[in-house]
Protein backbone atom coordinates (compact mmCIF):
# COMPACT_ATOMS: atom_id res chain seq x y z
CA UNK A 1 0.00 0.00 0.00
CA UNK A 2 1.29 3.47 -0.94
CA UNK A 3 2.22 5.72 2.01
CA UNK A 4 0.87 8.69 0.06
CA UNK A 5 -1.72 10.94 1.73
CA UNK A 6 -4.12 12.69 -0.64
CA UNK A 7 -5.84 15.90 0.39
CA UNK A 8 -9.02 16.67 -1.56
CA UNK A 9 -9.34 20.45 -1.86
CA UNK A 10 -6.70 23.18 -1.66
CA UNK A 11 -8.62 25.60 0.53
CA UNK A 12 -6.88 26.94 3.61
CA UNK A 13 -7.76 23.83 5.66
CA UNK A 14 -6.44 21.53 2.94
CA UNK A 15 -3.20 23.51 2.84
CA UNK A 16 -2.84 23.35 6.64
CA UNK A 17 -3.45 19.59 6.72
CA UNK A 18 -1.12 18.98 3.79
CA UNK A 19 1.70 21.08 5.20
CA UNK A 20 1.51 19.44 8.64
CA UNK A 21 1.45 15.92 7.21
CA UNK A 22 4.34 16.69 4.86
CA UNK A 23 6.30 18.12 7.80
CA UNK A 24 5.73 14.80 9.60
CA UNK A 25 7.31 12.91 6.73
CA UNK A 26 4.25 11.84 4.74
CA UNK A 27 4.17 11.99 0.95
CA UNK A 28 1.38 14.49 0.36
CA UNK A 29 -0.60 15.42 -2.73
CA UNK A 30 -3.17 18.23 -2.49
CA UNK A 31 -5.63 17.95 -5.37
CA UNK A 32 -7.80 20.94 -6.29
CA UNK A 33 -10.56 21.06 -8.93
CA UNK A 34 -10.20 24.80 -9.52
CA UNK A 35 -7.24 26.56 -11.11
CA UNK A 36 -6.64 28.69 -8.02
CA UNK A 37 -5.44 27.80 -4.51
CA UNK A 38 -7.15 28.97 -1.35
CA UNK A 39 -10.83 28.09 -1.66
CA UNK A 40 -12.98 30.75 -0.01
CA UNK A 41 -9.82 32.61 1.02
CA UNK A 42 -8.27 32.78 -2.47
CA UNK A 43 -7.13 36.06 -3.98
CA UNK A 44 -8.97 36.61 -7.27
CA UNK A 45 -9.05 39.52 -9.71
CA UNK A 46 -12.58 40.85 -10.25
CA UNK A 47 -11.76 44.11 -12.09
CA UNK A 48 -8.65 45.45 -13.79
CA UNK A 49 -6.13 46.24 -11.05
CA UNK A 50 -8.46 45.11 -8.24
CA UNK A 51 -8.43 41.77 -6.46
CA UNK A 52 -10.36 40.29 -3.59
CA UNK A 53 -8.70 39.37 -0.31
CA UNK A 54 -10.85 36.25 -0.41
CA UNK A 55 -14.56 35.55 -0.19
CA UNK A 56 -14.02 35.48 3.59
CA UNK A 57 -12.36 38.74 4.62
CA UNK A 58 -11.58 38.20 8.32
CA UNK A 59 -8.17 36.65 9.05
CA UNK A 60 -8.08 37.54 12.75
CA UNK A 61 -9.15 34.04 13.85
CA UNK A 62 -6.27 32.11 12.29
CA UNK A 63 -5.25 29.81 15.12
CA UNK A 64 -1.90 30.58 16.78
CA UNK A 65 -1.31 26.81 16.97
CA UNK A 66 -1.37 26.65 13.15
CA UNK A 67 1.05 29.56 12.87
CA UNK A 68 3.41 28.00 15.43
CA UNK A 69 3.35 24.43 14.12
CA UNK A 70 3.98 25.54 10.53
CA UNK A 71 6.36 28.37 11.38
CA UNK A 72 4.35 30.88 9.35
CA UNK A 73 5.76 34.37 8.95
CA UNK A 74 2.86 36.81 8.95
CA UNK A 75 2.74 40.52 9.64
CA UNK A 76 0.09 41.42 12.21
CA UNK A 77 -1.75 44.60 13.19
CA UNK A 78 -4.58 45.42 15.61
CA UNK A 79 -8.09 44.58 14.46
CA UNK A 80 -9.72 47.56 12.72
CA UNK A 81 -12.05 49.90 14.52
CA UNK A 82 -15.67 49.05 13.72
CA UNK A 83 -17.91 51.81 12.42
CA UNK A 84 -21.66 51.49 12.71
CA UNK A 85 -24.66 53.86 12.39
CA UNK A 86 -25.61 55.52 15.66
CA UNK A 87 -29.28 55.91 14.71
CA UNK A 88 -29.01 59.70 14.46
CA UNK A 89 -27.12 60.12 11.21
CA UNK A 90 -23.64 59.69 12.67
CA UNK A 91 -21.27 56.79 13.20
CA UNK A 92 -20.25 54.89 16.29
CA UNK A 93 -16.60 53.85 16.48
CA UNK A 94 -16.06 50.64 18.38
CA UNK A 95 -12.51 49.63 19.22
CA UNK A 96 -10.81 49.39 22.58
CA UNK A 97 -13.26 52.10 23.59
CA UNK A 98 -16.70 53.12 22.36
CA UNK A 99 -16.91 56.55 20.72
CA UNK A 100 -20.21 58.28 20.04
CA UNK A 101 -22.24 56.39 22.62
CA UNK A 102 -23.55 56.97 26.13
CA UNK A 103 -21.39 56.37 29.24
CA UNK A 104 -23.65 53.40 30.03
CA UNK A 105 -22.82 51.75 26.72
CA UNK A 106 -19.14 52.63 27.06
CA UNK A 107 -18.96 50.92 30.45
CA UNK A 108 -20.98 48.03 29.02
CA UNK A 109 -18.31 47.49 26.37
CA UNK A 110 -15.64 47.37 29.07
CA UNK A 111 -17.62 44.70 30.97
CA UNK A 112 -18.30 42.75 27.76
CA UNK A 113 -14.62 42.71 26.79
CA UNK A 114 -13.59 41.77 30.34
CA UNK A 115 -15.88 38.74 30.31
CA UNK A 116 -14.61 37.65 26.88
CA UNK A 117 -11.02 37.87 28.09
CA UNK A 118 -11.84 35.92 31.26
CA UNK A 119 -13.31 32.96 29.37
CA UNK A 120 -11.04 33.18 26.31
CA UNK A 121 -8.67 30.48 27.55
CA UNK A 122 -11.46 27.94 28.06
CA UNK A 123 -13.01 28.61 24.65
CA UNK A 124 -9.61 28.44 22.93
CA UNK A 125 -8.84 25.12 24.64
CA UNK A 126 -12.21 23.74 23.54
CA UNK A 127 -11.75 24.85 19.93
CA UNK A 128 -8.06 23.94 19.59
CA UNK A 129 -8.44 20.42 21.01
CA UNK A 130 -10.16 17.40 19.47
CA UNK A 131 -13.88 17.51 20.20
CA UNK A 132 -14.95 16.00 23.48
CA UNK A 133 -15.92 12.36 23.03
CA UNK A 134 -19.02 11.31 25.02
CA UNK A 135 -18.54 7.69 23.88
CA UNK A 136 -14.85 7.46 24.63
CA UNK A 137 -12.60 8.12 27.58
CA UNK A 138 -13.95 10.30 30.37
CA UNK A 139 -10.70 12.26 30.27
CA UNK A 140 -11.83 14.74 27.61
CA UNK A 141 -15.05 15.44 29.50
CA UNK A 142 -13.16 15.82 32.77
CA UNK A 143 -10.54 18.11 31.22
CA UNK A 144 -13.19 20.41 29.73
CA UNK A 145 -15.27 20.44 32.90
CA UNK A 146 -12.21 21.18 35.03
CA UNK A 147 -11.20 24.08 32.76
CA UNK A 148 -14.66 25.59 33.14
CA UNK A 149 -14.66 25.04 36.90
CA UNK A 150 -11.32 26.80 37.24
CA UNK A 151 -12.95 30.01 36.02
CA UNK A 152 -14.41 30.38 39.48
CA UNK A 153 -18.04 30.16 40.49
CA UNK A 154 -19.16 33.61 39.29
CA UNK A 155 -17.55 33.45 35.86
CA UNK A 156 -18.60 29.81 35.37
CA UNK A 157 -22.22 30.65 36.15
CA UNK A 158 -22.06 33.69 33.84
CA UNK A 159 -20.69 31.53 31.02
CA UNK A 160 -23.40 28.90 31.51
CA UNK A 161 -26.04 31.64 31.49
CA UNK A 162 -24.75 33.31 28.31
CA UNK A 163 -24.10 30.24 26.12
CA UNK A 164 -27.71 29.13 25.40
CA UNK A 165 -29.09 32.65 24.99
CA UNK A 166 -30.22 34.50 21.92
CA UNK A 167 -27.57 37.11 21.20
CA UNK A 168 -30.28 39.78 21.46
CA UNK A 169 -30.91 38.84 25.10
CA UNK A 170 -27.19 38.89 25.88
CA UNK A 171 -26.81 42.34 24.32
CA UNK A 172 -29.74 43.71 26.33
CA UNK A 173 -28.02 42.48 29.49
CA UNK A 174 -24.90 44.49 28.65
CA UNK A 175 -25.92 47.62 26.70
CA UNK A 176 -28.58 50.32 26.66
CA UNK A 177 -28.89 51.51 23.04
CA UNK A 178 -30.09 49.49 20.06
CA UNK A 179 -27.41 50.70 17.61
CA UNK A 180 -24.63 49.50 19.93
CA UNK A 181 -26.38 46.17 20.54
CA UNK A 182 -26.85 45.60 16.80
CA UNK A 183 -23.28 46.52 15.91
CA UNK A 184 -21.71 44.17 18.43
CA UNK A 185 -24.21 41.34 17.84
CA UNK A 186 -24.11 41.33 14.03
CA UNK A 187 -21.13 38.94 13.56
CA UNK A 188 -23.07 36.25 15.45
CA UNK A 189 -25.23 35.92 12.33
CA UNK A 190 -22.40 35.78 9.81
CA UNK A 191 -23.14 33.14 7.20
CA UNK A 192 -25.88 31.43 9.21
CA UNK A 193 -29.59 30.74 8.78
CA UNK A 194 -30.53 32.63 11.91
CA UNK A 195 -31.48 35.99 13.40
CA UNK A 196 -30.52 37.69 16.67
CA UNK A 197 -33.63 36.41 18.43
CA UNK A 198 -32.67 32.77 17.82
CA UNK A 199 -31.40 30.75 20.76
CA UNK A 200 -27.70 29.76 20.88
CA UNK A 201 -26.58 32.77 18.80
CA UNK A 202 -24.85 34.17 21.89
CA UNK A 203 -22.49 31.20 21.66
CA UNK A 204 -21.66 32.10 18.06
CA UNK A 205 -20.65 35.61 19.10
CA UNK A 206 -18.75 34.43 22.17
CA UNK A 207 -16.68 31.91 20.22
CA UNK A 208 -15.96 34.43 17.49
CA UNK A 209 -14.79 37.07 19.98
CA UNK A 210 -12.68 34.61 21.97
CA UNK A 211 -10.89 33.32 18.86
CA UNK A 212 -10.20 36.75 17.39
CA UNK A 213 -6.66 38.10 17.68
CA UNK A 214 -4.68 40.71 15.78
CA UNK A 215 -5.50 40.99 12.08
CA UNK A 216 -3.18 39.54 9.44
CA UNK A 217 -1.87 42.29 7.17
CA UNK A 218 -3.09 41.46 3.67
CA UNK A 219 -6.06 39.48 4.98
CA UNK A 220 -6.95 35.92 4.01
CA UNK A 221 -5.01 36.09 0.74
CA UNK A 222 -1.80 36.70 2.70
CA UNK A 223 -2.58 33.67 4.87
CA UNK A 224 -3.05 31.53 1.76
CA UNK A 225 0.26 32.74 0.33
CA UNK A 226 2.03 31.77 3.54
CA UNK A 227 0.34 28.35 3.63
CA UNK A 228 1.25 27.62 0.01
CA UNK A 229 4.89 28.46 0.74
CA UNK A 230 4.87 26.28 3.89
CA UNK A 231 3.25 23.31 2.14
CA UNK A 232 5.71 23.40 -0.75
CA UNK A 233 8.72 23.96 1.52
CA UNK A 234 7.78 20.85 3.51
CA UNK A 235 7.46 18.75 0.35
CA UNK A 236 3.73 18.71 -0.41
CA UNK A 237 2.65 18.70 -4.06
CA UNK A 238 -0.30 20.85 -5.15
CA UNK A 239 -2.17 19.76 -8.29
CA UNK A 240 -4.61 22.32 -9.73
CA UNK A 241 -7.41 21.90 -12.24
CA UNK A 242 -7.84 18.21 -11.44
CA UNK A 243 -11.13 16.98 -10.02
CA UNK A 244 -11.38 13.90 -7.84
CA UNK A 245 -14.16 11.73 -9.29
CA UNK A 246 -14.20 8.96 -6.68
CA UNK A 247 -12.62 8.02 -3.39
CA UNK A 248 -11.81 4.34 -3.79
CA UNK A 249 -12.66 1.88 -1.03
CA UNK A 250 -11.89 -1.85 -0.86
CA UNK A 251 -13.50 -3.73 1.96
CA UNK A 252 -13.69 -1.16 4.74
CA UNK A 253 -10.62 0.93 3.95
CA UNK A 254 -9.52 3.62 1.49
CA UNK A 255 -7.09 2.70 -1.29
CA UNK A 256 -6.81 6.06 -3.05
CA UNK A 257 -8.72 8.23 -5.51
CA UNK A 258 -9.59 8.28 -9.18
CA UNK A 259 -9.44 11.61 -11.00
CA UNK A 260 -11.97 12.81 -13.56
CA UNK A 261 -9.30 12.15 -16.20
CA UNK A 262 -9.37 8.47 -15.24
CA UNK A 263 -5.98 8.54 -13.50
CA UNK A 264 -5.89 6.46 -10.32
CA UNK A 265 -3.78 7.62 -7.39
CA UNK A 266 -3.05 5.10 -4.64
CA UNK A 267 -2.96 6.34 -1.04
CA UNK A 268 -2.96 5.00 2.48
CA UNK A 269 -5.11 7.91 3.67
CA UNK A 270 -7.41 10.49 2.09
CA UNK A 271 -8.38 13.75 3.82
CA UNK A 272 -11.39 15.42 2.22
CA UNK A 273 -12.05 19.08 2.92
CA UNK A 274 -15.31 18.98 0.97
CA UNK A 275 -18.73 18.80 2.60
CA UNK A 276 -19.96 15.53 4.14
CA UNK A 277 -22.50 15.10 1.34
CA UNK A 278 -19.94 15.70 -1.41
CA UNK A 279 -17.46 13.35 0.25
CA UNK A 280 -19.65 10.48 1.42
CA UNK A 281 -22.49 10.51 -1.10
CA UNK A 282 -20.65 12.02 -4.05
CA UNK A 283 -17.12 10.57 -3.91
CA UNK A 284 -17.40 7.40 -1.81
CA UNK A 285 -20.90 6.45 -2.92
CA UNK A 286 -23.82 4.55 -1.46
CA UNK A 287 -22.34 1.11 -2.01
CA UNK A 288 -19.04 1.64 -0.21
CA UNK A 289 -20.21 4.02 2.53
CA UNK A 290 -22.08 2.76 5.63
CA UNK A 291 -25.80 3.51 5.44
CA UNK A 292 -25.73 5.49 8.70
CA UNK A 293 -22.98 7.72 7.34
CA UNK A 294 -24.88 8.34 4.11
CA UNK A 295 -28.03 9.25 6.05
CA UNK A 296 -26.14 11.70 8.30
CA UNK A 297 -24.51 13.33 5.28
CA UNK A 298 -27.85 13.83 3.56
CA UNK A 299 -29.38 15.61 6.57
CA UNK A 300 -26.43 17.98 7.14
CA UNK A 301 -27.90 21.50 7.01
CA UNK A 302 -26.28 23.87 4.51
CA UNK A 303 -28.79 26.68 3.94
CA UNK A 304 -26.61 29.50 2.64
CA UNK A 305 -27.72 33.03 3.49
CA UNK A 306 -24.68 35.03 2.42
CA UNK A 307 -24.06 37.02 -0.75
CA UNK A 308 -20.72 38.68 -1.48
CA UNK A 309 -20.26 42.09 -3.13
CA UNK A 310 -16.77 43.12 -4.24
CA UNK A 311 -16.27 46.82 -4.98
CA UNK A 312 -13.52 48.57 -6.90
CA UNK A 313 -13.37 52.05 -5.37
CA UNK A 314 -11.64 55.17 -6.69
CA UNK A 315 -10.91 56.24 -3.12
CA UNK A 316 -10.94 54.68 0.33
CA UNK A 317 -14.03 55.62 2.37
CA UNK A 318 -13.77 57.89 5.39
CA UNK A 319 -16.02 59.49 7.99
CA UNK A 320 -17.22 63.08 7.81
CA UNK A 321 -14.33 63.93 10.12
CA UNK A 322 -11.84 62.35 7.73
CA UNK A 323 -11.10 59.20 9.73
CA UNK A 324 -10.62 56.07 7.59
CA UNK A 325 -13.40 53.50 7.63
CA UNK A 326 -11.94 49.98 7.57
CA UNK A 327 -14.97 48.00 8.78
CA UNK A 328 -18.62 48.96 8.62
CA UNK A 329 -21.56 47.11 10.15
CA UNK A 330 -24.99 48.24 9.02
CA UNK A 331 -27.58 47.29 11.62
CA UNK A 332 -29.25 50.10 13.54
CA UNK A 333 -31.28 47.79 15.80
CA UNK A 334 -31.72 44.15 16.70
CA UNK A 335 -35.21 44.28 15.22
CA UNK A 336 -33.76 45.41 11.89
CA UNK A 337 -31.38 42.43 11.86
CA UNK A 338 -34.23 40.06 12.69
CA UNK A 339 -36.37 41.57 9.94
CA UNK A 340 -33.59 40.93 7.43
CA UNK A 341 -33.57 37.27 8.48
CA UNK A 342 -37.36 37.15 8.03
CA UNK A 343 -36.74 37.71 4.33
CA UNK A 344 -34.50 34.64 4.18
CA UNK A 345 -37.15 32.55 5.94
CA UNK A 346 -39.74 33.67 3.39
CA UNK A 347 -37.42 33.24 0.38
CA UNK A 348 -37.24 36.84 -0.79
CA UNK A 349 -34.67 39.61 -1.14
CA UNK A 350 -34.42 41.54 2.15
CA UNK A 351 -35.62 45.15 2.09
CA UNK A 352 -32.64 46.18 4.23
CA UNK A 353 -29.85 43.61 4.02
CA UNK A 354 -27.53 43.32 7.01
CA UNK A 355 -24.01 43.96 5.75
CA UNK A 356 -20.50 43.76 7.16
CA UNK A 357 -18.08 45.58 4.86
CA UNK A 358 -14.30 45.70 4.94
CA UNK A 359 -12.21 48.16 2.94
CA UNK A 360 -8.65 47.38 1.89
CA UNK A 361 -5.88 49.40 0.29
CA UNK A 362 -2.44 48.24 -0.77
CA UNK A 363 -1.89 45.05 -2.71
CA UNK A 364 -5.56 44.50 -3.57
CA UNK A 365 -6.05 47.88 -5.31
CA UNK A 366 -4.06 50.41 -7.37
CA UNK A 367 -2.24 53.21 -5.54
CA UNK A 368 -4.72 55.65 -3.99
CA UNK A 369 -7.70 53.36 -4.54
CA UNK A 370 -9.43 50.71 -2.44
CA UNK A 371 -11.22 47.39 -2.57
CA UNK A 372 -14.49 46.87 -0.74
CA UNK A 373 -15.45 43.39 0.49
CA UNK A 374 -19.11 43.27 1.54
CA UNK A 375 -20.74 40.21 3.13
CA UNK A 376 -24.52 40.49 2.76
CA UNK A 377 -26.56 38.61 5.35
CA UNK A 378 -30.03 37.17 4.79
CA UNK A 379 -29.69 36.67 1.04
CA UNK A 380 -31.22 33.18 0.86
CA UNK A 381 -30.01 30.38 -1.37
CA UNK A 382 -33.55 29.88 -2.67
CA UNK A 383 -35.84 32.79 -3.46
CA UNK A 384 -39.25 32.72 -5.08
CA UNK A 385 -38.73 33.06 -8.81
CA UNK A 386 -35.01 32.28 -8.56
CA UNK A 387 -31.98 34.54 -8.69
CA UNK A 388 -32.90 36.31 -11.90
CA UNK A 389 -31.11 39.40 -13.21
CA UNK A 390 -33.87 41.54 -11.69
CA UNK A 391 -33.47 39.87 -8.28
CA UNK A 392 -29.72 40.41 -8.37
CA UNK A 393 -30.16 44.08 -9.32
CA UNK A 394 -32.63 44.49 -6.47
CA UNK A 395 -30.19 43.02 -3.95
CA UNK A 396 -27.37 45.20 -5.30
CA UNK A 397 -29.43 48.38 -5.15
CA UNK A 398 -30.68 47.70 -1.62
CA UNK A 399 -27.18 46.83 -0.39
CA UNK A 400 -25.71 50.02 -1.84
CA UNK A 401 -28.54 52.03 -0.31
CA UNK A 402 -27.66 50.64 3.12
CA UNK A 403 -23.95 51.42 2.60
CA UNK A 404 -24.65 54.94 1.36
CA UNK A 405 -26.67 55.76 4.48
CA UNK A 406 -23.51 55.45 6.58
CA UNK A 407 -21.03 56.43 3.86
CA UNK A 408 -22.73 59.12 1.74
CA UNK A 409 -21.39 59.23 -1.79
CA UNK A 410 -19.85 55.76 -1.68
CA UNK A 411 -21.70 54.73 -4.84
CA UNK A 412 -20.08 57.62 -6.73
CA UNK A 413 -16.64 56.09 -6.09
CA UNK A 414 -17.50 52.64 -7.49
CA UNK A 415 -15.53 51.85 -10.64
CA UNK A 416 -16.58 48.19 -10.91
CA UNK A 417 -18.30 45.54 -8.87
CA UNK A 418 -18.93 41.81 -8.66
CA UNK A 419 -21.96 40.30 -6.92
CA UNK A 420 -22.11 36.63 -5.95
CA UNK A 421 -25.37 35.26 -4.55
CA UNK A 422 -25.40 31.91 -2.70
CA UNK A 423 -26.05 29.92 -5.87
CA UNK A 424 -22.97 31.56 -7.44
CA UNK A 425 -20.89 30.73 -4.37
CA UNK A 426 -22.01 27.12 -4.63
CA UNK A 427 -21.16 26.80 -8.32
CA UNK A 428 -17.89 28.77 -8.29
CA UNK A 429 -16.44 27.51 -5.01
CA UNK A 430 -18.05 24.07 -4.82
CA UNK A 431 -19.67 24.54 -1.39
CA UNK A 432 -23.07 22.93 -0.82
CA UNK A 433 -25.90 25.42 -0.50
CA UNK A 434 -23.48 28.30 -0.95
CA UNK A 435 -22.82 28.02 2.79
CA UNK A 436 -19.61 29.88 3.64
CA UNK A 437 -19.09 27.75 6.79
CA UNK A 438 -19.90 24.42 5.08
CA UNK A 439 -22.81 23.96 7.49
CA UNK A 440 -24.80 25.64 10.25
CA UNK A 441 -23.17 26.55 13.55
CA UNK A 442 -26.06 25.17 15.58
CA UNK A 443 -25.98 23.09 18.80
CA UNK A 444 -26.61 19.84 16.91
CA UNK A 445 -23.88 20.63 14.34
CA UNK A 446 -21.01 21.56 16.65
CA UNK A 447 -18.23 19.80 18.58
CA UNK A 448 -18.40 15.98 18.29
CA UNK A 449 -21.59 16.28 16.20
CA UNK A 450 -19.81 18.22 13.46
CA UNK A 451 -20.65 16.68 11.03
CA UNK A 452 -21.89 13.58 12.93
CA UNK A 453 -21.02 11.62 16.04
CA UNK A 454 -19.35 8.97 13.86
CA UNK A 455 -17.07 11.55 12.23
CA UNK A 456 -16.77 14.07 15.04
CA UNK A 457 -13.05 13.42 15.45
CA UNK A 458 -12.19 13.74 11.74
CA UNK A 459 -11.73 9.99 11.21
CA UNK A 460 -14.67 8.27 9.53
CA UNK A 461 -15.85 4.63 9.93
CA UNK A 462 -14.04 3.95 6.64
CA UNK A 463 -10.43 3.19 7.56
CA UNK A 464 -8.07 5.79 6.10
CA UNK A 465 -10.76 8.35 5.22
CA UNK A 466 -10.76 11.61 7.14
CA UNK A 467 -12.77 14.84 6.99
CA UNK A 468 -10.86 18.10 7.44
CA UNK A 469 -12.95 20.97 6.09
CA UNK A 470 -15.08 23.62 7.76
CA UNK A 471 -17.88 21.08 8.21
CA UNK A 472 -15.77 19.54 10.99
CA UNK A 473 -14.77 20.72 14.45
CA UNK A 474 -14.08 23.56 15.31
CA UNK A 475 -16.17 24.92 12.42
CA UNK A 476 -16.12 27.55 9.71
CA UNK A 477 -14.21 30.74 9.21
CA UNK A 478 -10.57 31.20 8.40
CA UNK A 479 -9.04 29.44 11.41
CA UNK A 480 -7.13 26.48 9.97
CA UNK A 481 -8.38 24.52 12.98
CA UNK A 482 -10.20 21.74 11.09
CA UNK A 483 -7.21 21.08 8.83
CA UNK A 484 -4.84 21.00 11.78
CA UNK A 485 -6.97 18.59 13.81
CA UNK A 486 -7.53 16.35 10.78
CA UNK A 487 -3.76 16.11 10.22
CA UNK A 488 -3.26 15.23 13.88
CA UNK A 489 -5.95 12.53 13.57
CA UNK A 490 -4.11 10.99 10.60
CA UNK A 491 -0.82 10.99 12.49
CA UNK A 492 -2.46 9.52 15.59
CA UNK A 493 -3.75 6.53 13.58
Amino acid sequence: MSQRVIIVGAGHNGLVAGALLAAAGRQVEIIEARDVVGGLAARETFAEGFSTVGLLHDASRLRPSVVKELGLSLERRPRPTVCAPDGAGGLLRIGDTLEGATPTDASGLVAFRRFVNEVRGVIEQLMDSPAIDPRGSLWSLFRTGWAVRRLGADRMIHLLQVAPKAVSDWMRDEFASEPVMAAIAQPALDGLFTGPWSSHTATNLLVRECLSNDEVVGGPAAVVDALIAAAKAKGATIRLGERVATINVEGDRVTGVTLASGEERKASAVVSTLSPRQTIVGLVGHVAAPHKLVAASRTWRVRGTTAKLDLALSTAPSTSAGAPVEELRSGTSLAELEKAFDAAKHRRVPDRPAVIARFFTGQSAPQGKATGSVLIHAAPYTIDGGWTDDARETLLARTLAVLNESLPGLSDTIEAHRLLVPTDIESQYGVDGGHIHHGEHAPDQLLFMRPSIDCGHHATPIEGLYLGGSSTHPGGGLTGGPGRLAAHAVLKR
